[in-house]
């Protein structure tokens, strides 16, 4: 009959008769009534704080894909009686509960939070701040809740209780748990995942998160068989990892590339505190060189910390101590860090200011002599690398103006000097010239004609 009832929306929604609409509460109860009697697809909003007193806040029962996003606004209580929970639900599959920052600051005689029977519904991105007294669990799912993911929570958890739960997982199936940070001031179990069934694949996988000061960091009860995978967390607590039986879980995946949560370049397991930060990492990739053991399971990867202290390496290509003869100057480098990554490379010219370095880059330099190029690299974890080179820059000789070749030049200067001295003579002889005045004005020409010469040839 339940399938029956999914299918029904489901329908509606594909053949387009129902539309979705975005409502807007101000109040447990205007939410309340919102969620419970919205339509597939609708979408109710939170506008403003909420401070609740001792009833429950939330009420959703049996409610198919309606979204409800806090918006970043706060609900709060200050006390919750028994058998009541802030937030209650029965059956609220196929949605989203989002952006919501819940506050406990009194007294709960029972869950802040209780997820019953729902199925294929996600909550992110919340804060929860427990500063009183809670008897019952922080976030409790009971009964049959497959395909349910939790992910980009920070819980902050101050309960005087102790054996009290943060997140309790009761008989997961297909559930995903990402990005939990749950801090305590030492009470409390951070993960408590109970009767895991031993279907195929892992029931229940929990990465990227981190478990501190909590009483327990990790705490598996009635496992079925290799049905629960925890990698890339960080355990920081009295008791990182316990469970009640021989079971066996997974605290490792398959070793691969990629920055890790305690910034390591690779993804395989887990941090464990006491261990991660003792071992020994011969070859400095991030892993333990020993294996980690915890009530009889096995980390083959767990994660150690080797902080990026070497800065990028950067080999200058352009331009070279080298002289130009152009004001156009190419900019070109290449970088790399193995470590943590490249982050961002600037340069400047002549002392300059930084400009940004994305190639292919060109300068225009101004002036002859001497320039240089300064180049800044930093990787992510704020190593910074600096190389500089130095150029010079002259501008290109105009080409010189031809002269006449010697050899050409003597003889036409010859050449000259005789045509005139025929002329003076003809002269002479048909006007009757003195002669002196003849001799005289032929030497005179004579030194002029090869003065000319040695000017055109130079010899």
């Amino acid at each position: 009959m339940k399938r029956l009832l999914f299918a029904i929306p489901l329908l509606l929604v594909l053949i387009g008769s129902v539309s979705a609409t975005t409502y807007t509460c101000d109040s447990c109860d205007s939410c309340t009534n919102y969620i419970t009697n919205s339509s597939a697809g609708d979408v109710v909003q939170l506008t403003q704080d909420i401070v609740n007193g001792t009833t429950t806040c939330l009420n959703i029962i049996d409610v198919y894909d309606v979204d409800f996003d806090c918006n970043g606004y706060e609900m709060k209580s200050n006390y919750i009686g028994s058998d009541e929970s802030f937030i209650y639900s029965i059956n609220w599959s196929y949605s989203t509960m989002s952006n919501c920052e819940l506050v406990l600051d009194g007294v709960s005689s029972d869950d802040f939070m209780q997820l019953r029977s729902a199925s294929n519904s996600v909550f992110e991105n919340f804060i929860v701040n427990i500063s009183g007294q809670i008897s019952g669990e922080v976030f409790n799912t009971i009964l049959l809740t497959p395909n349910i993911t939790i992910r980009d929570w920070i819980v902050n958890y101050d309960n005087n209780l102790t054996g009290r739960k943060v997140f309790a997982i009761t008989n997961p199936y297909n559930m995903t748990i990402q990005n939990i940070s749950i801090y305590s001031t030492g009470n409390g179990q951070g993960m408590y995942i109970f009767d895991v069934e031993n279907g195929v694949g892992y029931e229940a996988i929990v990465t990227d998160s981190i478990f501190q000061n909590l009483e327990i960091g990790a705490y598996i009860y009635e496992s079925g068989g290799e049905t629960v995978l925890f990698y890339n967390n960080i355990f920081n607590s009295t008791d990182n990892y316990y469970e009640n039986q021989a079971l066996v879980t997974d605290f490792n995946t398959t070793l691969t590339i990629g920055t890790n949560i305690v910034g390591g370049p690779y993804i395989g397991g887990n941090w464990w505190e006491g261990f991660s930060n003792n071992c020994t990492d011969a070859n400095t990739d991030g892993i333990c060189d020993e294996v980690y053991t915890d009530s009889g399971d096995t980390d083959y990867f767990p994660l150690t910390f080797t902080p990026d202290i070497s800065p990028p390496n950067i080999t200058i290509n352009d331009p070279q101590n080298d002289t130009y003869d152009t004001t156009a100057i190419p900019i070109n480098i290449t970088t790399e860090d193995l470590d943590s990554g490249i982050d961002t490379c600037l340069y400047s010219n002549d002392g300059g200011s930084n400009s940004t370095y994305s190639p292919p880059t060109t300068i225009k330099i101004t002036g002859e002599g001497q320039h240089y190029i300064e180049y800044y690299c930093n990787d992510t974890a704020g190593n910074l690398a600096y190389d500089s080179v130095w150029f010079t820059y002259i501008a290109p000789t105009p080409a010189p103006i031809d002269s006449i070749p010697a050899p050409f030049g003597g003889v036409a200067a010859v050449a000259v000097a005789a045509g005139f001295i025929l002329l003076m003579l003809g002269v002479y002889l048909e006007s009757g010239m003195d002669i002196n005045f003849f001799i005289t004005g032929t030497i005179g020409l004579i030194i002029v004609i090869a003065l000319i010469g040695y000017l055109l040839t130079g010899s």
